[in-house]
């Protein structure tokens, strides 16, 4: 759900309602009506004329909505300011509903049994939603709001879905940008692996260009940023995509060695990953993907908490059922697959910092190519 103007459109007295009803109060409160009392605005345009350039400014307004833009508390009031709206939502029976808030960034998640069932429930939900925009004097942009029906490859159920709010019609794509990463309908994270090449080949031209006026220190610098950044963000996620695309993008991580070191397109490179202590893309997700099941143990369930054996894999996680291929590209899943084949040293770590350094140059020594390199791993020790 894309909003218009969603930080200029705050009612200030509304928030200050909100931060109230939140617990801030006296001073505190005060503090915060003065910080969004009393901003002017002005407008000022350009004018060449006559081979001279001239700035004209409009006459100063008091601006009584929203938050200022670019500071480090808009987003903070925002939030703020969308904290009950989750409220709004119904409870319908066999139906699941979730708000995927981010700022401004407003998702709902839905899941029903049957076609009409998802399309009589969206509507209810979306028609809540716009009234809680409404309520808040912020305005849905309808145009630009859109939805994605999800479903496997294989699910040859041919959904056609139409969802509206009032009497428009919501558009629906098989490709969004959500937080930086493209989804698409079928979860193959083909586009986003795309987006990413076309990065990661403007970092390996710079690099190239760079090789012969840097240093490594610099030139890793300039790897890391260009390159191994967007390979890193988000890979804990579309990192269960298929080993082909996975392989696509260690590819260009060797172009790019190859490019800072000077060396021929059919040299390997894979001792250099190693000594430079760079990841590939296999291992990042592998550390990745571990780190949020050891982040987040408590939620998992152990061997030792199901017997009091004292076996050699009593530390290691039980893998959950299911049905689904597809089950196997979560976080979690494929989190605690890796977790059970790393060194039994490194599982008993329990500070987290210490658990994820020992991880990394676990990873890092040994270069993984593939899952199946992984694997190895441990079969041999």
């Amino acid at each position: 759900m894309d909003l218009l103007k969603a930080f200029d459109s705050i009612s200030r007295s509304k928030l200050i309602k909100k931060l109230k009803k939140l617990g801030v109060k006296n001073i505190y409160l005060k503090w915060f009506e003065s910080y969004l009392s009393d901003r002017y605005q002005y407008v000022e345009i350009t004018h060449r004329e006559n081979n001279k350039q001239f700035k004209v400014k409009s006459n100063l307004k008091i601006n009584e909505h929203g938050v200022p833009q670019g500071s480090i508390l808009g987003p903070l009031l925002f939030i703020i300011y969308l904290i009950d709206m989750p409220d709004c939502l119904s409870r319908l029976d066999e139906i699941k509903n979730q708000l995927c808030v981010y700022v401004d960034d407003a998702n709902l998640i839905m899941s029903a049994k049957t076609d009409l069932e998802l399309e009589i429930a969206s509507f209810i939900e979306l028609t809540k939603i716009q009234d809680f925009f409404t309520d808040n004097d912020l305005l849905m942009s309808k145009e630009k709001t859109n939805f994605i029906s999800f479903n496997t490859r294989q699910n040859r159920h041919s959904s056609n879905l139409h969802i509206g709010v009032d009497n428009d019609v919501v558009n629906e794509l098989e490709t969004t940008k959500f937080l930086g990463l493209y989804i698409d309908k079928h979860l193959t994270w083909d586009f986003h692996v795309n987006q990413i090449s076309s990065k990661i080949n403007s970092g390996i031209y710079a690099l190239k260009r760079l090789s012969f006026l840097c240093n490594m220190s610099a030139l890793k610098a300039v790897f890391h940023a260009h390159v191994q950044s967007h390979i890193a963000y988000g890979i804990c996620v579309y990192g269960g995509t298929s080993h082909q695309n996975l392989n696509k993008i260690l590819v260009l991580q060797k172009r790019a060695l190859r490019a800072m070191l000077h060396l021929k397109d059919d040299e390997s490179v894979k001792i250099h990953f190693s000594n430079l202590k760079i990841m590939t893309v296999f291992s990042l997700y592998i550390l990745e993907t571990i780190m949020h099941i050891k982040t987040n143990q408590d939620k998992f369930v152990a061997f030792r908490n199901i017997h009091a054996h004292n076996t050699r894999g009593k530390n290691n996680m039980v893998l959950p059922h299911h049905k689904l291929e597809m089950f196997k590209q979560k976080t979690s899943y494929a989190g605690i697959k890796f977790l059970n084949y790393i060194p039994k040293e490194i599982i008993e770590i329990n500070d987290l910092n210490k658990f994820r350094k020992s991880l990394k140059n676990y990873l890092t020594e040994h270069t993984i190519y593939s899952f199946d390199d992984f694997y190895s791993l441990s079969r041999g020790s």
